[in-house]
């Protein structure tokens, strides 16, 4: 049996590989056969050579992903275990070898996990994209921010909103204001991630000067 030490650049940075939770290390262990001891910033693997290689392997392929902004949860960790495990941990590596960045006025958006990443690039790629996900996942925000990049790098004139108004009581037409002051409950959350990759003063311009335009 041989061992190998692995350093990271903090202990804090080691916990995030593994979405600290300590059951995590003990379900590699289960999986890859191989025995993790984790103090510091220092992992220590034992096992034979096949495990001690796989293990290796998994944790060279989340320090890459962590180092480009993933925050490895458990469905993240889980799948990147099982392809390790399986052989294919190049799916991966491919994945994270090409970082993708989007750097606009406010701040860069860097996608959070393997789906945010494998959406955002769809919509890098396509012209139409359906996202399909729970509430609170990014689907809003990334679409927004890859909007913002096409436009910032004159690739696209003008941005769309269209979204549902979904009516409660009373039609869009009773509501009082303009077509924007109706619709803002309903675009507010296009609103905010504007106002998040733009700062707020930047984004009213781009829509009181009709580059972002409303859509009902």
């Amino acid at each position: 049996m041989s061992f190998t030490e692995i350093e990271f650049e903090s202990e804090r940075f080691l916990h995030t590989l593994y979405g600290e939770n300590p059951e995590n290390l003990r379900l590699v262990e289960n999986v890859l056969g191989a025995t993790l001891v984790a103090r510091g910033g220092v992992l220590r693997i034992e096992g034979d050579e096949e495990p001690l290689a796989r293990s290796e392997e998994l944790f060279e392929l989340l320090r890459i992903g962590r180092e480009q902004g993933f925050s490895p949860r458990n469905g993240d960790f889980n799948r990147i275990l099982s392809k390790v495990a399986e052989g294919k941990g190049e799916e991966f590596r491919e994945l994270f070898d090409e970082p993708l960045v989007l750097k606009l006025r406010k701040t860069s958006v860097v996608p959070r996990n393997l789906a945010q990443k494998k959406y955002l690039r769809k919509i890098m790629e396509n012209d139409v994209v359906f996202g399909l996900g729970p509430a609170g996942t990014g689907k809003t925000f990334l679409a927004m921010a890859a909007a913002l990049d096409s436009l910032l790098r004159g690739e696209v004139e003008k941005i769309i909103l269209a979204r549902p108004a979904v009516e409660a009581g009373e039609a869009l037409g009773f509501l009082p204001g303009d077509l924007e002051e109706k619709l803002l409950p309903y675009l507010r959350p296009l609103y905010d991630a504007m106002d998040e990759s733009l700062g707020a003063v930047e984004a009213r311009r781009l829509v009181e000067s009709g580059v972002v335009e409303i859509a009902p």
